[in-house]
């Protein structure tokens, strides 16, 4: 299932789209680049693919020195759940309604 906004679309990515991706590498027809600020955004679409799809629990996870990451997910409604030394747990809250 695609989700798309006014700049993005978020789509499953083929194994040679995840390697562009991680190496910052974006291909002529992409519609991202290394310094696309496009996090917030793809949040809040697969926040919409979720909740559209069903999910009763939205959750993610990041890197506890990733702080970008978790403002990214709370700015989105998500709240931390728990943290161990390896990663940082977040649930969506219930009452943030979901991106269209």
């Amino acid at each position: 299932m695609d989700a798309h906004s006014d700049r993005l679309t978020l789509h499953p990515f083929t194994a040679e789209e995840a390697r562009r991706v991680v190496g910052g590498v974006a291909a002529e027809t992409d519609r991202w680049a290394a310094d696309y600020p496009f996090a917030n955004e793809a949040v809040r679409l697969a926040v919409g693919i979720a909740t559209a799809a069903g999910a009763g629990r939205v959750v993610a996870g990041t890197d506890p020195a990733n702080l970008a990451s978790q403002h990214v997910l709370a700015k989105a409604g998500f709240v931390e759940h728990d943290r161990t030394p390896d990663a940082v747990h977040f649930v969506l809250a219930p009452s943030v309604p979901a991106a269209r």
